[in-house]
């Protein structure tokens, strides 16, 4: 179980982003600012703009609408999930919280409960979803983004009750599915896949060599 005083090996140029910030945001600590730094577990969860390169909502909308909870690696790395609205109760708790009690804290924000492996949410998926089965793909390899995390640090704040687990969110994205009639179609479109879009945008001259959009 990672704490937040585990030594961080960042894989990904978006994880090392989010490193090197925090690097630079601790020390800015002082008596006019108080920052809070929160490592989010693994979003899940129905939005206005839907998220569908994220592990749970993925497997979900999969499950929806092929009939097929599809496996992309071999489903054994483990992932630690929070819905959105408990992200957002995070955020808050950390505002409610006296300040000597967060300032410069680095917080894990999740459930212990919550640390699942990715053939575990897969089967969670074809439980709640009507006529799915898990599928994993032919040739498919360990997936190197496996980790387990301790929340034992963000539970000690009083203000911090997180009340969604992963099934209870593949409910809600049950329904939100029916509600919306997602399609296969709708559920691949680049503008709920975060690094598609981006590439849809950079290669279509929109976006310079910064990711910024050229006037």
């Amino acid at each position: 179980m990672l704490t937040e005083e585990s030594e961080v090996e960042p894989i990904s140029e978006y994880a090392k982003a989010k490193v090197a910030a925090e690097r630079e945001i601790q020390p800015l600590n002082d008596a006019q600012f108080c920052p809070t730094i929160l490592r989010n577990a693994t979003a899940f969860g129905a939005s206005p703009r839907m998220r569908f390169d994220l592990v749970v909502n993925n497997l979900s909308a999969y499950g929806y609408t092929t009939g097929t909870v599809k496996i992309l690696s071999d489903g054994t790395a483990w992932r630690p999930n929070i819905h959105i609205e408990d992200i957002a109760r995070a955020v808050l708790a950390c505002l409610e919280s006296p300040e000597d009690i967060v300032t410069g804290e680095i917080l894990n924000a999740g459930m212990d409960s919550e640390n699942l492996q990715v053939r575990e949410i897969a089967s969670t998926v074809a439980q709640v979803i009507p006529e799915s089965d898990v599928e994993i793909a032919k040739g498919a390899t360990k997936d190197p983004r496996s980790y387990k995390v301790s929340f034992a640090k963000i539970s000690k704040l009083r203000a911090f009750r997180p009340v969604w687990s992963v099934r209870k969110g593949v409910e809600e994205l049950e329904q939100a599915f029916e509600l919306n009639h997602l399609t296969f179609e709708r559920f691949q479109a680049t503008e709920y896949h975060n690094v598609r879009r981006l590439q849809e945008l950079f290669s279509s001259g929109k976006l310079d060599d910064t990711l910024r959009f050229r006037s």
